[in-house]
């Protein structure tokens, strides 16, 4: 550990919050890493992290060493990952010898193919195997320390182990390892540390999880102060002795995120190292947080402009930033537009028809259509996602989109090009893939005008109704969140790459993302880190950290951006035409109030089981929905999560 960071440590553990929060960037990456390699999904790996800070800021300062604090602090990822976890070890054979640290050649370090398999692989562990060799050979933990980990002895420790190892072997496609290993960290160790820095992180989890973590930690002071009267470290707003007077800016202090993917790991990636080499060759000093005889810390910026133009095809000017310059491809015309959406921090993909945008304005949720247009007003603390259950692969079931409030999640309609709130998410069962039995492919998303995106072999591609491969398996996935339970892809991605829309597709290479034709084409070059799917030829995008428009055919020469921010909170009406029912299912009955505000005058009790016909909804100051109805002959609201949809209605 370097002196620096000892010194953040000790003033920490003085109760300087500057050093506290020099300490959570330092190690975050690392951090958020171990906890996502145990688990294999991106929100409990940041939920682990954030309560395994929240443990180790509270009692820093009884670290007797401060140089053990990264050690510390990967000792309590694992605490808190194996909390709720009950190891079983079947299988396990006692008395198997420590085998050697080494057991990868090391062309799977150096070979992209092999390092994905092997990480894939890992992935694909049960959780007793994944923990041991991840502990091992991320964190470094010894046979011994990992048996009392794992609540076995140290020969089932040891067993354990050598089961992960031979299946990792394996499916890596590794030889026997040579001499030219030797002298150098294990293979396996090496790869897990590179993949460490290639984490990208949301600012706005990386904020909140910060947040969250000094709130812990200001009232747990607060009590050990009142428990110990003047004794223990005191806690200023913000510390004398390290403020330099800048205010944290956590949008800084992160990588940019890409395409709502908080870290680029997990199965079938074959190109994540070659992601590696080519988007982080250019570093950025974070200055937003200068602590300390003004040092500096140097985090990963993700600088999407680094790739040099002429990707594509030689003939393609590609599209630069601010330019109206022109691709000559099939005579389709491409412009980039950096203007019209700057009040989006975040744009994320949901279905074909919508994406989730966070505004700088307001701070909040809510939803775009692929031009721009604002569907559902950003008043919403919580992100829109994908409903976690089910893939949508033959039409029987309606891919939706979810909302969650106070815990409980309403569903997301879209109709006629207007999205809305309404009722609470029903339970349903999972939708199984159903490929064709003579398939070329080993996965593929649901069709869009008659194309599907197909992956083989890690790469993905498009194929036509009749499975015929139309675009040849090259690119690599724009949707991706790993998840531990189906090893390689993650049951909130239905849409692992981007729909066909007008015969043009934006599709992902070398880290990079551009737009072809069905003959593969290149329309828009591949100088862009997010492209949206396209509507009427307009695609959302995003370039050098904006978000613009790449407009091509007709629409370069018609189209105008238009985004409107309105948070008045109106009442939103049912579409035209339609008519929604409601059933009271709050038990003993639900209050019945003058304005969508639980502390609006009550105008009666509204008993459980009534029907109640739907005049709009309307959201309230605090994001919480009300269902605007009659009952009694009076007009009032009651609460949306005291309400089912009535679907016989």
């Amino acid at each position: 550990m370097n002196e620096e960071l000892v010194r953040y440590v000790n003033a920490a553990a003085a109760g300087e919050t500057d050093a506290i929060a020099k300490l959570y960037s330092l190690t975050l990456k690392s951090s958020f890493y171990l906890a996502f390699r145990l688990c294999g999904n991106v929100e409990e790996a940041l939920n682990i992290t954030k309560n395994a800070y929240t443990r180790v800021f509270c009692t820093i300062d009884r670290l007797k060493k401060p140089d053990a604090f990264e050690i510390y602090m990967r000792q309590n990822i694992a605490a808190v990952y194996k909390e709720g976890r009950k190891f079983t070890f079947g299988d396990a054979v006692a008395d198997t010898p420590e085998g050697k640290l080494e057991f990868l050649s090391e062309d799977v370090y150096e070979d992209p193919s092999k390092t994905a398999k092997a990480l894939a692989a890992v992935m694909g562990l049960s959780d007793e195997l994944r923990a041991a060799v991840v502990l091992h050979y991320f964190s470094g933990m010894p046979v011994a320390p990992l048996a009392r980990y794992l609540n076995v002895s140290e020969s089932t420790a040891n067993s354990v182990l050598a089961k992960a190892k031979e299946v990792i072997f394996e499916k890596s496609g590794s030889s026997e390892p040579g001499i030219e290993s030797a002298g150098k960290l294990p293979v396996l160790n090496r790869i897990f540390r590179r993949e460490a820095e290639t984490v990208r992180l949301n600012p706005t989890d990386v904020r909140d999880m910060f947040t969250y973590i000094m709130d812990k930690y200001q009232t747990f002071r607060q009590v050990e102060t009142a428990r110990n009267g003047s004794s223990g470290p005191q806690i200023p707003p913000r510390s004398e002795s390290t403020s330099s007077g800048e205010e944290i800016n956590f949008d800084n202090f992160v990588d940019v995120p890409v395409e709502n993917n908080p870290v680029n790991a997990g199965g079938s990636l074959i190109d994540r190292v070659k992601d590696f080499i080519k988007n982080f060759d250019i570093r950025k000093d974070w200055k937003a947080v200068l602590i300390a005889l003004a040092a500096l810390i140097i985090l990963i910026l993700i600088i999407s402009g680094i790739a040099k133009a002429g990707k594509g095809k030689d003939n393609n000017q590609g599209i630069n930033n601010g330019s109206t310059q022109t691709v000559d491809v099939k005579d389709i015309e491409a412009n980039w537009m950096d203007t019209g959406l700057e009040d989006c921090e975040e744009i994320y993909y949901l279905n074909e028809y919508m994406c989730g945008f966070r505004s700088a304005t307001t701070k909040k949720y809510g939803v775009l259509d692929y031009q721009g247009n604002i569907l559902i007003q950003p008043i919403y603390d919580n992100r829109f996602k994908p409903c976690g259950i089910g893939r949508d692969y033959n039409g029987s079931m309606k891919y939706h989109i979810v909302l969650e409030i106070d815990k409980v999640e309403y569903y997301v309609n879209y109709s006629n090009g207007k999205a809305e709130l309404g009722g609470v998410h029903q339970s349903h069962s999972v939708e199984s893939d159903d490929f064709p039995q003579d398939a070329k492919y080993d996965e593929r998303d649901r069709y869009f005008e008659g194309y599907a995106a197909a992956e083989k072999n890690g790469k993905w591609g498009y194929i036509d109704q009749n499975g015929k491969r139309v675009i040849s398996y090259q690119y690599q996935p724009v949707n991706i969140t790993t998840d531990g339970n189906l090893n390689k892809y993650s049951k909130y991605n239905c849409d692992y790459c981007r729909p066909v829309t007008g015969g043009l597709v934006p599709v992902k290479k070398d880290g990079l993302m551009g737009i072809v034709n069905l003959k593969n084409d290149v329309v828009a070059d591949f100088l862009f880190t997010v492209i949206m799917p396209g509507k009427d030829g307009v695609f959302i995008a995003q370039k050098d950290g904006k978000w613009g428009f790449i407009v091509t055919g007709e629409a370069a020469k018609t189209f105008t951006p238009h985004y409107l921010l309105d948070a008045s909170g109106d009442v939103t009406t049912d579409p035209a035409g339609t008519e929604k029912y409601y059933i009271v299912n709050g038990v003993g009955g639900i209050n019945f109030r003058e304005d969508a505000d639980q502390n609006a005058l009550k105008k009666g009790e509204i008993p459980t089981g009534t029907r109640l016909k739907s005049l709009g909804t309307k959201v309230a100051a605090d994001g919480k929905i009300w269902l605007k109805t009659e009952f009694n002959g009076q007009i009032g609201y009651v609460s949306m999560n005291l309400v089912l949809e009535d679907t016989n209605s």
